[in-house]
């Protein structure tokens, strides 16, 4: 019998520690929107302390945060490091976490968080750089995509991914007016890899339809996960996919799927 969502939140603070391990894998796979599973993480962490709710909490950055939960990061940052156990990967994916958090949260809070004894100092500027981010408009950000793209054909790998994403952040806040114009883009093909900037482009703009969890997308990701073998390609196509999450989503996937194994 398959379990239901509520079943499988309320398997994150099990009294056994794989099956809390695996409940909010389930979650952070997909990259649930879900508040409640973030607050049932963090209740297995006052449980069960700090290093032994979790075998991983890697994935804890792409849960959605609300106001309480960002609260709770910033004040568990501020602890005693000799206080909690595992000290190295527990501060520092709840770093991650506040890096990746709704801006709405973080951004008033933004000078506690990097004062912070337990912030990632090496994460101060990507998380000061999201905040400048934000007030750039929808064709400031595209010109830096096509710029990092231009540069990426010239400079071959040494593309620069953490700040393409965090670009691609900053325009999917604000993409909702741009649909037509990502969805003609992303079903273009590229078959010239070494001068169009499309090899790099269609990286970002996958990137793209998954921070916007743009559901009409889905076929054309799916597309592009089969078209042939990109590694970095291949890997925004299965995390976007992940993100939008729908039954058209994976419906595509799967006739893709199908297709290939016919």
């Amino acid at each position: 019998m398959r379990l239901s969502e509520t079943e499988i939140k309320q398997a994150i603070v099990h009294p056994e520690k794989i099956v809390r391990e695996e409940a909010l894998r389930y979650f952070t796979d997909c990259y649930s929107q879900d508040a409640e599973v973030m607050s049932l993480a963090i209740q297995a962490f006052e449980t069960y302390g700090r290093g032994k709710a979790f075998l991983d909490i890697y994935g804890l950055a792409r849960l959605a945060q609300t106001e309480a939960t960002i609260e709770w990061a910033i004040r568990e940052l501020h602890q005693e490091k000799d206080k909690v156990e595992d000290q190295n990967s527990y501060f520092s994916q709840l770093s991650h976490l506040l890096c990746n958090a709704d801006l709405n949260f973080v951004s008033p809070r933004a000078d506690e968080i990097v004062q912070a004894p337990g912030f990632d100092k090496d994460l101060v500027p990507g998380f000061r750089e999201r905040l400048e981010l934000a007030c750039w408009d929808a064709e400031q950000c595209w010109k830096e995509l096509e710029r990092i793209c231009v540069e990426g054909l010239a400079q071959s790998d040494d593309v620069d991914f953490d700040h393409a994403r965090r670009v691609v952040q900053a325009l999917a806040r604000q993409g909702q007016k741009d649909v037509d114009r990502i969805l003609d883009l992303l079903g273009e093909e590229v078959t010239d890899f070494e001068t169009d900037p499309m090899t790099w482009l269609e990286i970002f703009l996958v990137m793209l339809v998954g921070e916007m969890r743009l559901e009409r997308a889905a076929p054309l990701v799916v597309k592009k996960l089969h078209a042939y073998e990109a590694e970095f390609l291949w890997e925004e196509c299965v995390k976007a996919l992940g993100k939008i999450g729908t039954d058209a989503a994976t419906e595509a996937l799967a006739e893709k799927w199908l297709q290939k194994r016919v």
